[in-house]
């Protein structure tokens, strides 16, 4: 009984949370236009609220059955396909908020608490952030050609990201991917199964996103942040990297593949 309570507590604290962010994005973006800004200072505002979201969702996503996280993502799909082609305005940003950082952070959560051990997550860490790499670099690749369209047609909601508004302007833009949104929340979710500090975990994100920011404004061209946020998970406990000799092995022998194969497909 008690076991009980203490996950609906846990799913009711979620859901709060969600509908507060969403709420914020919402409210944010009626009173945009009047608050004027340096674009500059306007983007670090919007890039901070977005990984503070992506942390709260992460935090507070409870752990539930496959058969409820397939049906939040079946939800999820639903919602995209039609928000898909809307105009950005205040409430299609708050409804993409929810629907996007719910199922994202619901599916990402589901995957990190069914980790068999913490050392796989240095796997995971590796795999991603050479995968983002890909991502983002190729210009045939999905994140590069989501970035592409989303700076042709800021009016438009790109619904693989989670959008915030820019202060002394009527635009609600894409800041932060659906994919960093997924794996911040499977670090949390491993990290909260295995008893490892979520405190110290949550500083390394926090700074992994930070870091992105900075590398944001000096380059200004998109950037991946997964190798990032996986070197900040594995870097704050020893845990999260401990493999055999021959995990190892087999780790880097499949990274050093994905990184050949993405290196010479960079270079045709």
């Amino acid at each position: 009984m008690q076991t009980a309570a203490r996950d609906q507590t846990v799913v009711v604290r979620f859901a709060v949370c969600a509908f507060a962010i969403a709420s914020l994005v919402f409210a944010v973006g009626l009173v945009a236009p009047a608050l004027a800004h340096h674009p500059q200072i306007a983007f670090v505002l919007a890039y901070s609220a977005v990984s503070a979201e992506i942390l709260a969702f992460a935090l507070t996503a409870p752990r539930v059955a496959l058969r409820w996280t397939g049906l939040a993502a079946g939800l999820t799909v639903v919602g995209l396909i039609l928000l898909s082609g809307r105009t950005s305005t205040p409430l299609t940003a708050a409804l993409l908020t929810l629907a996007l950082g719910s199922g994202a952070t619901l599916l990402g959560a589901a995957l990190g608490a069914r980790t068999e051990k913490a050392g796989q997550l240095v796997a995971v860490a590796l795999v991603s952030g050479i995968a983002d790499l890909w991502s983002v670099f190729d210009p045939t690749a999905p994140s590069a050609r989501f970035a592409e369209q989303a700076i042709a047609e800021p009016d438009r909601l790109a619904v693989f990201a989670l959008p915030f508004p820019m202060l002394g302007t009527s635009l609600v833009p894409a800041v932060i991917g659906a994919g960093d949104v997924l794996f911040v929340a499977l670090y949390v979710a491993a990290f909260r199964a295995h008893g490892l500090s979520l405190a110290r975990l949550a500083i390394a994100l926090a700074v992994a996103f930070a870091l992105g920011l900075v590398g944001l404004m000096v380059a200004l061209v998109p950037l991946p942040l997964l190798p990032l946020l996986g070197l900040a998970a594995v870097a704050c406990e020893p845990a999260a990297r401990s493999l055999t000799a021959r995990e190892w092995r087999t780790v880097l022998l499949v990274s050093a593949a994905l990184l050949g194969a993405i290196a010479l497909r960079l270079t045709r």
